[in-house]
């Protein structure tokens, strides 16, 4: 749904797309799941263009999860303070952003295992526009998408 944002889907694009992204600039991080093999070769790709990766077994039958991003800390390539200030102006609280100052976007990547999980850290992560955010966060987007595309029974 928000895999690439800023006009780009998923449909028609391949997982190096989502690396190149990264690699330029235009998205701090991102998430890909598949068979081992396939990940491996895609870490393989992510690794020479400069960037920062993790390979994990998750919960769905045989298959992995591939965590790319950007070297640096949330304070060296976020304006924090701004962004608290973005989501007050909105009616949320962000002052947990605030904490992340020292901490690498790698290591946050990795430990980020909650899919569904609607706060500011995962659209910073993930390169989600904050209205992006804001309208995921006040239940104005995943709601009507989980319905969607949920299977019947």
């Amino acid at each position: 749904m928000l895999h690439f944002t800023g006009g780009w889907s998923w449909k028609g694009a391949d997982d190096k797309a989502l690396v190149d992204r990264v690699a330029k600039g235009l998205k701090p991080a991102g998430i890909t799941w598949g068979e081992i093999a396939t990940l491996v070769e895609l870490e393989e790709y992510a690794k020479s263009h400069g960037l920062i990766t993790h390979i994990k077994k998750v919960s769905l039958a045989g298959q992995h999860e591939l965590g790319i991003s950007c070297r640096g800390t949330f304070g060296k390539l976020f304006d924090l303070d701004a962004l608290v200030r973005d989501y007050a102006r909105a009616g949320f609280d962000a002052s947990n952003l605030s904490s992340l100052a020292a901490t690498r976007l790698a290591s946050a990547l990795k430990e980020w295992s909650d899919r569904e999980k609607d706060d500011p850290v995962t659209g910073l992560l993930l390169g989600y526009p904050v209205e992006t955010t804001w309208a995921v966060m006040a239940g104005n987007v995943l709601p009507r998408y989980r319905e969607a595309t949920s299977q019947p029974g």
